[in-house]
């Protein structure tokens, strides 16, 4: 009985179960997984941590801008910091050398006049006139810059010089450009990159001859070094011999020593690599080697000039960084030619037999005349005799005057 009873009861919930409104049954899983419309508050920690994370990135990147600013405000103030120093860097130079320049080196009333060495005219153009001369730089040239009348040789205080710096060698001026310093004589070909004349350091450093000649400019080439500086100070000029029409204007320099004074007269001039030995060799083991040293010397210049050398002839060559290449310099070449009395003792020349060849320009300054085709056949006391076998004639490899 008692099991039919529970059997009844069990049967009875189930219906009624089945009778109750969908609304009024709820179940566990239900109740777990229905949507409902309460909206739960995050806690502080969660709110925080969210909070957190959005501002993460926002930080980082202001790190980045920050650290960004500042890089380059220090860059700017570096770049600037340079830039002051290195115009300070040429005004002290140019301030020093003008200042030498007035104090030892002065102009006299009555010059030593050129007579036994004329400069030679510029070389005419195709048309026959001269080139207009160069436009003037952007940047003004040093303010220490005078023209000293053709014809008037300045005089340098050498033994006041020597109280300053005891190697002093000479005084180069080019007239009507900017060099106008004193020279010295190197000891190692270093020293004088970064020090100029009385010892300070400084960029511009000095003029200073190769450690490797000796005094007196008595090698067969002594070399003089020199800075190519951006405001166009001590042997900026030099670049400018790239121009035909500036050689025209200035073909001379002058070097002025303790024992006379000496015209250079350029006569080549070109870019060169600082790995060519041969451009800056100071001696020569014949009068041979010395003559296509010369000649090599004509080939490769980048003006025509008709200066003429012979084996007892010295060059004096200018060198100084050009920028075409890494290494890159530009050399230029000219004649020492004594002017007036020179009391130092000339270079020796070793005696041959033959006499050494007479050395000039690898050209033609004047053409000569073909002769008649019987002028060889009926020779006359009037006929010229040809040269001598033992002193050939070298000449530059164009002719001067072909353009015409």
């Amino acid at each position: 009985m008692d099991d039919e009873k529970e059997k009844t009861v069990t049967v009875e919930e189930k219906i009624n179960k089945i009778d109750t409104p969908n609304d009024e049954v709820s179940s566990p899983v239900e109740d777990a997984s229905a949507p409902t419309d309460e909206v739960t508050e995050p806690t502080d920690e969660v709110q925080s941590r969210r909070a957190s994370h959005r501002r993460a990135p926002r930080r980082r990147l202001g790190y980045f801008r920050r650290l960004a600013l500042l890089i380059c405000t220090g860059a700017l103030i570096f770049s600037g910091y340079n830039l002051v120093t290195g115009l300070l860097e040429y005004k002290k130079a140019s301030d020093y050398y003008g200042d030498l320049e007035q104090n030892f080196v002065t102009t006299p009333d009555s010059g030593e006049a050129m007579t036994n060495t004329p400069t030679p005219p510029p070389i005419p153009s195709g048309d026959g006139e001269l080139p207009p001369p160069d436009e003037p730089p952007d940047d003004p040239q040093p303010s220490y810059v005078e023209d000293y009348a053709p014809d008037i040789w300045p005089v340098v205080d050498f033994a006041g010089l020597r109280d300053i710096n005891s190697d002093i060698e000479a005084w180069l001026i080019g007239v009507g450009t900017n060099i106008n310093y004193p020279v010295v004589h190197s000891r190692d070909n270093t020293e004088y990159l970064t020090t100029m004349f009385d010892g300070r350091a400084s960029k511009a450093g000095a003029l200073f001859i190769d450690m490797r000649n000796a005094r007196g400019f008595t090698d067969r080439n002594t070399i003089i070094y020199g800075h190519n500086m951006r405001n166009h100070s001590m042997l900026w000029t030099v670049t400018q011999y790239k121009s035909q029409s500036f050689y025209n204007n200035h073909p001379t320099l002058r070097l002025i020593t303790e024992t006379g004074n000496y015209e250079i007269q350029l006569f080549a001039g070109f870019v060169a690599d600082a790995s060519e030995a041969e451009v800056w060799r100071t001696r020569f083991a014949s009068d041979e080697h010395y003559t296509d040293w010369i000649y090599s010397l004509f080939e490769r210049s980048s003006f025509k000039s008709y200066v003429e050398l012979g084996p007892s002839d010295r060059v004096l060559t200018l060198s100084t960084c050009t920028y075409e290449f890494t290494g890159a310099r530009y050399v230029v070449m000219g004649k020492l030619v004594p002017v007036g009395e020179h009391t130092s003792p000339p270079r020796e020349t070793p005696d041959r037999t033959p006499a050494p060849p007479t050395v000039a320009p690898p050209y033609d300054i004047v053409p000569t005349p073909e002769p008649p085709p019987d002028a060889a056949e009926t020779p006359n006391e009037n006929t010229p005799e040809p040269p001598s076998e033992t002193a050939p004639t070298v000449a530059p490899p164009y002719d001067v005057y072909a353009a015409r």
